[in-house]
């Protein structure tokens, strides 16, 4: 901002020249009300915009919750395991070292897989999906590195990733860029 006056704000914006002239409809009585007009002009752009007042500035991981980091384990596992069938057969690391306790689990898995995973990966695929608009409106793209977290993150454990980032949003001081 480069100037105020009662009736008008000026702007110059990325460096370029001539400034660009914003009318205040209806004009202040005194220059004390631009601070309550400011706010007010930058929550109404924020809303035109879609954009929530808070700004997410990092990214929290699994591992900060137990529950968290269970899940995501457990779809990662689903993710890597499920596509090979010889992971739940006998002579697998996996069958000979756990699954052989349970052989009726493993034949049961062997049965499913082909219906389970094209599931989870549909739900996982919508969830990351809303997970991209939802951080889109906390000031992140895709050119961002935290970006990526998150919605990577959502892809492979879903829900939990939500209530992760739906805390820092409840939270301001918890690291956020306001």
């Amino acid at each position: 901002m480069t100037d105020i006056t009662l009736s008008s704000m000026s702007f110059i914006c990325g460096g370029l020249k001539p400034s660009i002239t914003i009318a205040i409809d209806p004009p202040m009585k005194s220059l004390r009300e631009a601070r309550e007009r400011l706010v007010k002009i930058d929550k109404d752009t924020l809303e035109i915009l879609g954009r929530s007042d808070i700004t997410i500035g990092r990214y929290i991981p699994p591992w900060a919750k137990l529950g968290h980091l269970l899940n995501f384990s457990q779809c990662l596992l689903v993710y890597l395991l499920l596509p090979r069938g010889a992971n739940f057969r006998p002579g697998s690391v996996v069958y000979d070292n756990l699954l052989f306790l349970v052989p009726g689990f493993a034949s049961f898995v062997l049965r499913v897989r082909w219906t389970v995973l094209p599931i989870m990966l549909a739900i996982h695929a919508a969830e990351s999906f809303v997970m991209a608009k939802k951080v889109k409106r906390h000031g992140l793209s895709p050119a961002d590195a935290v970006w990526w977290a998150w919605v990577g993150s959502c892809f492979v454990e879903g829900i939990t990733s939500f209530w992760r980032l739906d805390g820092l949003v409840r939270s301001p001081s918890d690291s956020l860029v306001i």
